[in-house]
């Protein structure tokens, strides 16, 4: 496992910190894609999940898309570096519009309403666990 902290007990600076917490945060899809792919035999959590992916894959490039302009202003992909350009001004003044994006983008991560398709309260089959807790039986 990746931990980015020496052995001398302080934090590593790393050049790419930015595009290394954006993989391990774009990681979730690969979950949901995994289950999708182990049961096939129902249509109903594959359709929910394959909904999911979608949703998942299409915020994570408007996510992208924000840190981008992050770095953009900041001038590096270090997060240390990214802390200090916002000596003078945070960047939430800066980039008001994309503060909302990122806000968006972190309700779609944790699956908060309205975003949270997998587990809408709404649906008749709860989505992917309608058929989960059967597999233990077959």
């Amino acid at each position: 496992m990746f931990l980015p902290v020496s052995r001398e007990g302080g934090n590593v600076d790393l050049t790419y910190d930015v595009l290394i917490l954006y993989v391990l945060a774009s990681f979730d899809a690969l979950a949901f894609v995994s289950t999708t792919w182990s049961v096939f035999s129902s249509k109903f959590p594959t359709v929910s999940a394959l909904r999911e992916i979608a949703q998942i894959c299409a915020f994570d490039l408007i996510f992208g898309f924000c840190i981008l302009s992050v770095v953009g202003y900041a001038g590096s992909l270090n997060l240390r570096a990214c802390v200090e350009a916002q000596s003078f001004t945070w960047f939430v003044f800066i980039l008001t519009p994309y503060t909302y994006f990122m806000f968006m983008c972190a309700l779609v991560e944790l699956h908060r309403s309205p975003y949270d398709l997998l587990e809408a309260e709404s649906e008749l089959t709860a989505g992917y666990q309608s058929e989960y807790p059967g597999l233990s039986f077959s």
